[in-house]
C-alpha cells in the first residue's frame, strides 16, 4: 500500500527536480581564464613562470594559477578529464555530490577553452567523465582571479584547454581507444591544425562510450518514537554513456594591427540507465521492504559560437570586443514500473557581450577597463503520465512548467605598476549587478549588486625565486537547483529538496605563493560569511524525514598549505610529489543544529616517469585524500593508483593503461551526532585496462616556424 504512495511522491520530486539547473549568467569569456591557447584573444599576464618538473609531465606555477601540461603524459591517453582532475595537487573530486573543490573550498567553476560550461553539476560531471584527456593540452587551476574575471566561484576556476597547433603548416593527430572494466570502453579522438598566411584553423573531435556498473547506498540509524529506526536503500545501476565533442577555432589577420577570430563548439552527451532500487526498513520489531525498478535517459546537446575583434593602436594600447551565443538542451525521460513515466525538456539560451580596453601610459603603468553583460533564458516543461484503464493520462498535479531569466551586468578597472626591478603591484575593482526572475508556482524576483576588489603583489627574491601575495573577494550565488522548491524521495523517509530561503554568500580570500627553483609552496586562507553549502542533511524528529538540501551556515574558515616538489633521481627517472594540509572550521547555524566543527585533513599525490630502453616510457601515479568536511558531512578517505606504459614508433604511439588498480575510488560520507548515524555514497569505479593508439600526420615548414602573432596580440602583451 505504501509503495504506491511513495512512488507518486518520488515522481513528484522528479518532476520538480528536473527543472533545476545551475545557471550563473555571467560573462562567458573571462579574459584571464583564457590561456594563450584559448579561443578568443588571450590576455594572460605572466610575471614569472617556474617549471616544476621536466617532460614528460610538466607542472608550472604562474601568477595565481597552477598549470598541468598533459601533451606528453602517458596516463592522459586513455584517461578522462575527471580522472586527471582527481590526481591534481589541491583539487578534490567529490563524485558523490558532483562537486569540485580547490584547496578544500567547494564550488570550483569549470571552463573549456576559456568559456564557462553552464550544465548543472550532474551533467557537467558526465561531460568531464566522457571527455578524452588525450585531446587536452593543459589544465589551469586559477586560485587568484583578477578583476577582469567573473567574481563567481569562491574556490576558483578550472580551465580545460584543448590541443591547438602552435606552428605554421598542416598537421594533426588521430587516436583510438578500447578497454574493459566492469563493462566495455571505447573511444576516438583527433585534432588538426591548418595555418597559412593570414588564415589559421584548429579543430578537434572526440568520441567515447563507457558502459560500467554503479552502486549507490544510503544507510541511516536513529531513534524515533522511542524505538530504533533503521533504513537502508541500495541502488544497482547499469548505465551507458556516450559523448561527442567538437571544437573549431579560426582566425584571420585583417591588417597588421587588427584581427578577427571565431570559434564553434558542440557536444552530444547521452546517459542511459537501467536500475533496481531496493529498500529495507525497520522500526523496533516491524520490518518492511520493496523494490522500485526504473530506466532513465539524460540527453544533453549543445552548440555555441563566438566572434571577436581586436585592434592595437600606435600608443601601445588595444581594444577588443566579442559576442557569444550558447544554446543547451536537456531531454530527460524516465519510466517507473509498472505504470508511470515522466518527460522533461529544458532549452537554455545565453548571450554574452563584452568590450575591453587596455593602455600603457608610461613605462611603469598599465591600465585595463571593460564592460560585460550576459542575458540568459530557460524554460522547463515536465510531464508525468500514468497508465489508467489502458490509456496514458497526464497527471496535472505532478506536471509543471517554469521560466527563468537572469541578467548580470559587470564593469571593472585594473591598474598594474612596476614599482622596481623586483616589485610589481596590481590593483583591481569589479562591480557586478544581478537581476533574477523566476516563474514557478508564482513570481520570484531578486536584484542585488556588490563590489569585488582584488590585489596582487609580486616580489622577485633572486634569479630563480619569487614571492607573490594576492587578495580577492568572491561571490557564491545559489544555483537554480539550490532554490527550486522541489522534492525528490529516494526512500520513504529520505528526500532531496530545494531551499528558496538560501542566498548568496561572499568570501574573502588571501594567498601567499613562494617559488624556489623547481619547488613551489603555496598557502591560502578564506573566510566566508553565511557560507552556502549543498546537500546538508537534517532529520525531522516529528516525521522522521531525512532531508538533504542547501543551507547557509553562519561562517566558514579554511586554511590550506600546499607543497609541490620534483625529484630527478637520475636522467631517466623523475618523480613529482605534492602534499597539502587543510584546516576547516565552521559554525553551522541554527538550521543545522548550531554546531561548531573543526577538521584537519591532508591530500597527497605523486607520479613517477621512467624512461626504458627501446623507446618505452613507464609512468605510475596515485593520490590520497583524508577525511574532509562538506558542511556537516564528513567525506571519507579516498585514493587511487594508476599506471601506464607508452611506446613511440616514428609518428605512432601506443599506450597501455591500467586504472584504479586497487579498486579504491569509492565515495562515502558520514553524518553523526547524538542518536544519529548516516552513511551514504557511490561506488562506481572499477579497475580497467585500456589500450590507446595515436598517429601524428602532416608536416610543418623546416625548423617548425612558430605561428604568427598579430600586432594586436603583441600590443596586448606589452600593455599587460
Amino acid at each position: 500500500m505504501f509503495s504506491h504512495v511513495f512512488l507518486r511522491s518520488l515522481l513528484s520530486g522528479i518532476g520538480s527536480l528536473t527543472i533545476s539547473l545551475t545557471l550563473y549568467c555571467q560573462s562567458a569569456i573571462p579574459e584571464k581564464a583564457r590561456s594563450t591557447d584559448s579561443a578568443t584573444f588571450p590576455r594572460t599576464t605572466v610575471l614569472k613562470e617556474v617549471a616544476v618538473v621536466a617532460a614528460p609531465i610538466s607542472l608550472t606555477q604562474k601568477e595565481g594559477r597552477l598549470v598541468l601540461d598533459l601533451k606528453n603524459s602517458p596516463t592522459s591517453a586513455g584517461s578522462s578529464v575527471l580522472d586527471i582532475l582527481a590526481k591534481m595537487p589541491a583539487v578534490t573530486v567529490n563524485a558523490q555530490s558532483d562537486l569540485l573543490s580547490i584547496k578544500g573550498k567547494e564550488g570550483a567553476i569549470v571552463f573549456i577553452n576559456g568559456k564557462r560550461n553552464y550544465m548543472p553539476p550532474s551533467g557537467l560531471f558526465q561531460l568531464l567523465a566522457g571527455l578524452n584527456a588525450g585531446n587536452i593540452d593543459k589544465i589551469e587551476i586559477i586560485t587568484s582571479p583578477s578583476a577582469d574575471m567573473d567574481a563567481e566561484g569562491k574556490a576558483g576556476i578550472i580551465n580545460i584547454i584543448l590541443k591547438k597547433g602552435k606552428h605554421e603548416g598542416r598537421y594533426g593527430s588521430l587516436g583510438t581507444q578500447a578497454g574493459y572494466g566492469a563493462g566495455t570502453i571505447a573511444g576516438f579522438n583527433g585534432d588538426i591544425t591548418w595555418d597559412q598566411g593570414k588564415w589559421d584553423l584548429n579543430a578537434s573531435y572526440s568520441f567515447s562510450r563507457n558502459a560500467q556498473k554503479q552502486i549507490s547506498f544510503n544507510y541511516r540509524q536513529n531513534t524515533w518514537q522511542g524505538a530504533d529506526f533503521l533504513s537502508n536503500t541500495l541502488s544497482e545501476r547499469s548505465p551507458v554513456q556516450t559523448d561527442h565533442n567538437v571544437y573549431i577555432d579560426a582566425g584571420y589577420q585583417l591588417t597588421k594591427t587588427s584581427a578577427l577570430r571565431g570559434s564553434f563548439t558542440m557536444y552530444d552527451n547521452k546517459w542511459s540507465m537501467d536500475a533496481l532500487n531496493h529498500t529495507t526498513q525497520s522500526l523496533g520489531q516491524v520490518h518492511s521492504g520493496f523494490d522500485t525498478p526504473n530506466d532513465e535517459v539524460n540527453h544533453w546537446t549543445h552548440y555555441g559560437g563566438v566572434l571577436g575583434f581586436t585592434h592595437s593602436f600606435r600608443n601601445k594600447s588595444f581594444f577588443s570586443s566579442s559576442a557569444d551565443y550558447l544554446y543547451y538542451k536537456d531531454n530527460n525521460p524516465a519510466n517507473y514500473q509498472p505504470a508511470t513515466r515522466t518527460a522533461k525538456l529544458t532549452p537554455i539560451s545565453i548571450f554574452v557581450g563584452e568590450m575591453d580596453y587596455g593602455t600603457n601610459p608610461s613605462a611603469k603603468w598599465t591600465l585595463h577597463t571593460g564592460l560585460k553583460t550576459s542575458i540568459s533564458h530557460l524554460t522547463n516543461d515536465v510531464t508525468v503520465t500514468s497508465l489508467e484503464q489502458g490509456a496514458w493520462t497526464r497527471d496535472s498535479s505532478l506536471s509543471s512548467a517554469s521560466s527563468l531569466r537572469e541578467n548580470i551586468f559587470a564593469g571593472y578597472g585594473e591598474a598594474a605598476c612596476t614599482l622596481s626591478e623586483t616589485n610589481r603591484l596590481k590593483l583591481g575593482l569589479r562591480y557586478e549587478y544581478t537581476d533574477y526572475s523566476l516563474l514557478l508556482n508564482g513570481h520570484t524576483r531578486d536584484r542585488y549588486g556588490d563590489w569585488f576588489p582584488s590585489l596582487l603583489f609580486d616580489h622577485k627574491l633572486g634569479d630563480n625565486s619569487a614571492i607573490t601575495l594576492s587578495y580577492a573577494r568572491r561571490i557564491n550565488r545559489p544555483s537554480f537547483t539550490d532554490i527550486a522548491p522541489f522534492v525528490l524521495f529516494i526512500d520513504p523517509y529520505t528526500l532531496f529538496s530545494g531551499n528558496p530561503a538560501v542566498h548568496a554568500s561572499v568570501s574573502d580570500n588571501i594567498s601567499l605563493d613562494y617559488t624556489l627553483g623547481k619547488l613551489v609552496f603555496s598557502t591560502s586562507f578564506t573566510s566566508e560569511k553565511k557560507a552556502l553549502e549543498k546537500f546538508q542533511i537534517s532529520v525531522d524528529t516529528t516525521t522522521n524525514l531525512q532531508e538533504l538540501k542547501p543551507e547557509n551556515m553562519d561562517d566558514l574558515e579554511t586554511l590550506n598549505a600546499t607543497l609541490i616538489a620534483p625529484l630527478t633521481l637520475c636522467p631517466w627517472w623523475t618523480v613529482q610529489a605534492s602534499v597539502s594540509g587543510l584546516w576547516q572550521h565552521e559554525h553551522t547555524g541554527a538550521a543545522l543544529g548550531a554546531q561548531q566543527l573543526t577538521q584537519w585533513s591532508f591530500q597527497c599525490s605523486a607520479s613517477q616517469t621512467i624512461k626504458l630502453p627501446r623507446g618505452f616510457l613507464f609512468e605510475t601515479s596515485g593520490f590520497y585524500n583524508s577525511t574532509m568536511l562538506s558542511g556537516i558531512s564528513h567525506l571519507q578517505p579516498v585514493g587511487g593508483l594508476n599506471t601506464a606504459l607508452k611506446k613511440t614508433i616514428g609518428n605512432s604511439c601506443l599506450v597501455l593503461n591500467y586504472t584504479d588498480i586497487l579498486n579504491t575510488i569509492k565515495y562515502t560520507s558520514l553524518v553523526y551526532g547524538p542518536g544519529l548515524y548516516i552513511r551514504n555514497g557511490f561506488d562506481f569505479s572499477h579497475p580497467a585496462v585500456k589500450i590507446t593508439y595515436t598517429y601524428k600526420f602532416g608536416s610543418a615548414p623546416a625548423g617548425l616556424k612558430k605561428k604568427h602573432d598579430n600586432s594586436a596580440d603583441e600590443e596586448r602583451r606589452r600593455v599587460e
